[in-house]
């Protein structure tokens, strides 16, 4: 892809409202969420408004669903990301699913497609829309003590307006490489190449929240 030109941002977030833990990892907030910031494009803006979160941990893999609707003055944002785990025998498969809408959003609340994690083929943070949908499938199975394989198949699309459903745009991607569980978290180097005809190497050490 192209190189676009930078963008600075700078931005001060609050929250005053009520969390509550409920069973078996669930934690549920709702308050009034208040956001300053700066862009480019629009300059100096602020706005208030409500915001619900839902989050579900593990404690073998982090945060494992991660539901968030922000109606505020300026701008609507939700977004949904979640995952579950399976087996087939030693390998364990791990469906994963992002979607994302907004409206009016400040540059640096939009959807990068894979999130914090990427996209396979792509680097973190590009092709950041106010709209996202993305379906990823991981194979994780053990080599040797406590070296791991891990492959991973992905399609996703962002963009910007209209339906989520209705733009060109999909781009499809695979990535694979070696991890290991440790004591502060996943190891991860990978491998991903994606339908544009790019690659990216991805490392992780640690788990991002």
């Amino acid at each position: 892809g192209d190189e676009v030109a930078r963008a600075d941002t700078r931005e001060a977030i609050g929250f005053l409202g009520a969390e509550r833990t409920l069973a078996k990892g669930w934690d549920l907030a709702a308050g009034i969420a208040g956001h300053a910031w700066r862009e480019p494009v629009r300059g100096e803006m602020s706005t208030a408004g409500v915001l619900a979160r839902l989050t579900r941990a593990s404690r073998t893999r982090g945060r494992v669903l991660s539901a968030e609707l922000l109606w505020a003055g300026v701008y609507r944002r939700a977004h949904l990301e979640a995952e579950v785990v399976g087996k087939l025998g030693v390998v364990r498969v791990l469906p994963r699913l992002r979607l994302g809408w907004g409206e009016d959003l400040p540059l640096q609340a939009g959807f990068p497609l894979g999130g914090d994690d990427g996209f396979p083929g792509l680097h973190i943070g590009e092709r950041r829309g106010d709209r996202e949908a993305m379906l990823g499938l991981r194979f994780i199975f053990p080599i040797r003590g406590p070296l791991l394989g891990r492959f991973e198949l992905a399609t996703g699309w962002t963009g910007t307006g209209g339906g989520m459903l209705d733009g060109d745009g999909w781009v499809g991607g695979v990535r694979a490489g070696l991890g290991a569980e440790t004591p502060v978290g996943p190891v991860r180097f990978e491998y991903g190449y994606s339908t544009e005809d790019r690659g990216a190497v991805l490392v992780r050490l640690g788990r991002w929240f």
